[in-house]
């Protein structure tokens, strides 16, 4: 996923590519990061007010918690999952 990117679209398109693959053994889903604990995010938070302000106190996920979505998405336990955006923010969108 690129950042920054509305996520609307992105379930748009995982919903339009999954349902043509319907049937098949394929199943496509996108993963939505919100702000992961990154040292480039860390760094941005000390030095630009903006994302200072909006990420100094909401949680952020780590890129273990982004690997765990994607390595479930990938497993059996989630073979009836297709075509969903699986947001992956530690419920940062509601804090």
């Amino acid at each position: 996923m690129l950042p920054g990117l509305p996520t609307p679209p992105i379930c748009a398109s995982s919903k339009t590519a999954a349902g043509e693959h319907a049937g098949g053994r394929v199943r496509i889903n996108a993963i939505c990061p919100g702000g992961t604990d990154t040292p480039l995010l860390r760094a941005s938070i000390g030095r630009d007010a903006e994302v200072g302000d909006r990420w100094a106190t909401r949680p952020m996920s780590t890129a273990d918690d982004v690997a765990a979505a994607a390595l479930w998405l990938c497993s059996d336990a989630a073979r009836s999952v297709s075509g969903v955006a699986l947001v992956v923010d530690r419920g940062a969108m509601f804090a």
